[in-house]
């Protein structure tokens, strides 16, 4: 039995291809500013799963109570460990969040300036043909 109706295949569809090729070309115009999102999100991912490890070794030497001032020590320097990397991960998240709202400014300021040049291309003839009715 052979199948009449066809799937489109990856290569004959060419919408998606389109599309991926006119955000590329956006991104590209702010490739420092893209790059550093990713990089900002990957440390940021890095920080925020190694907060809940060290609050767990904490939480093992506490449990584990060695005798002596090592152990206080011990408490001590990861304490101050998870303070800090939770202090890094939030300021690396406020930097992202700057980052992104920058990146996606930028994004939406050239699509506009491209629209309203696409238009303004158009002669007035164009414009008395449409219907403004939509």
């Amino acid at each position: 039995m052979s199948r009449t109706n066809k799937t489109p295949d990856l290569l004959e569809d060419f919408s998606d291809i389109n599309q991926f090729r006119l955000v590329t070309l956006y991104l590209s115009r702010h490739l420092r500013i893209f790059v550093s999102v990713i990089l900002l999100m990957i440390l940021n991912v890095s920080l925020a799963m190694a907060s809940p490890l060290i609050l767990n070794y904490v939480v093992e030497i506490v449990d584990i109570n060695l005798k002596g001032g090592q152990a206080t020590l011990n408490v001590q320097v990861t304490v101050i460990a998870y303070i800090v990397f939770a202090l890094a991960s939030w300021l690396f998240s406020v930097v992202l969040f700057i980052f992104v709202a920058k990146l996606t400014a930028r994004f939406i300021r050239d699509l506009r300036i491209d629209a309203y040049a696409a238009v303004i291309e158009n002669n007035v003839p164009f414009f008395d043909d449409q219907n403004p009715e939509i």
